[in-house]
């Protein structure tokens, strides 16, 4: 199995927009699109992360996991293959924990490589499953996802019968955490583009759904992120926002100070009714909420794959509150349609 050439651009290039599912209108974007990824700042741990990725490759190489076609074992899919799971052993696990613990913090998952569990912050599985309950269609749908971190939805839409999923996150690690599952399946009809939404140009796109999980608490002006997920629709297109937001009546809205349950970089959460009104101001119609309820502690937790503070350490004992003394938080599912005309 050929070892990606460990640099930057050259990844980018090899794992970017290249499976045949990739919409027209996307395509003609390509060139654009990677340049724009190219000319992104260095991080500084780059070439580290590139140097075990091309470990991480060997070794999968060496187990031949890639060339018999067996259980790749990224599991973030459901219908991924389990037979085969003893034949690589302790050995290939022990090789790769040093490996992808080069990756750390993994805040999305779970994932597995071989016989190799990575327990994520986020036990992700519990969102999926109800976006895929109560959401709208997967199937044969060509889908964004935005702030998509290491793309573990985007692998989970995948298996769920999506036509095409592009992901974007600007976190560079997020992107080569991605490029590990991507390098092991590199036709599949997946990417992950390091750039912001904005760079991205919403208004250039057609998807039939976008998705937005845990990202609008994270914008200074909530009303633009809609209104740029409505942009990346094609007419009659759906989104589906995931976020924070607070458990009070009628159109109120929560403004915290510095930080909440430990984040910084929180803006103004909505009540579910503030919510449903934004989503309409920017055009969407048929709103929906599919979920509300507070974060359980099974599904966000302080693991071995993050060594740091997770969100049980900024909670009151009954976890009602934050440490701040706010409300703790609540996560709603929301879904809107764009109007055909």
């Amino acid at each position: 199995m050929a070892i990606f050439s460990a640099t930057r651009a050259q990844m980018l290039e090899q794992l970017s927009l290249r499976s045949t599912a990739v919409p027209a209108w996307l395509e003609e974007q390509r060139a654009e699109l990677l340049k724009l990824c190219q000319l992104r700042p260095q991080h500084g741990s780059t070439q580290k992360w590139l140097t075990h990725l091309e470990f991480f490759m060997r070794a999968m190489g060496e187990a031949e996991l890639v060339a018999t076609n067996r259980a790749i074992q990224i599991n973030p899919i459901q219908s991924t293959n389990a037979s085969g799971l003893d034949t690589f052993g302790k050995a290939l696990t022990d090789q790769l924990q040093p490996i992808l613990a080069e990756f750390k913090p993994w805040r999305i998952g779970p994932w597995q490589f071989a016989d190799l569990c990575i327990e994520s912050e986020w036990d992700c599985s519990f969102k999926f499953e109800r976006l895929a309950a109560f959401g709208p269609s997967l199937r044969d749908q060509s889908i964004l996802e935005v702030g998509a971190a290491n793309g573990y939805y985007s692998w989970r839409l995948l298996g769920a019968g999506a036509h095409y999923v592009l992901g974007i996150d600007p976190a560079w690690l997020c992107w080569h955490q991605f490029a590990l599952s991507k390098c092991l399946q590199p036709a599949s009809p997946i990417d992950m583009l390091p750039l912001t939404f904005e760079q991205l140009k919403p208004s250039k796109l057609q998807f039939d759904l976008a998705l937005s999980m845990g990202v609008l608490y994270h914008r200074r002006s909530p009303l633009d992120h809609l209104q740029a997920l409505w942009q990346s629709l094609r007419p009659g297109g759906k989104v589906v926002v995931e976020t924070l937001v607070v458990d009070l009546p009628g159109n109120a809205q929560l403004c915290p100070d510095k930080r909440y349950a430990g984040m910084g970089n929180v803006f103004p959460l909505p009540s579910p009714a503030l919510l449903s009104q934004w989503l309409t101001q920017v055009g969407f119609i048929d709103i929906q909420i599919l979920g509300l309820s507070l974060t359980r502690a099974a599904e966000q937790r302080q693991t071995s794959w993050i060594n740091t503070f997770s969100l049980e350490h900024f909670l009151t004992e009954d976890r009602l509150h934050t440490l701040e003394g706010l409300p703790a938080p609540w996560r709603m599912m929301i879904q809107g349609q764009r109007p055909d005309s």
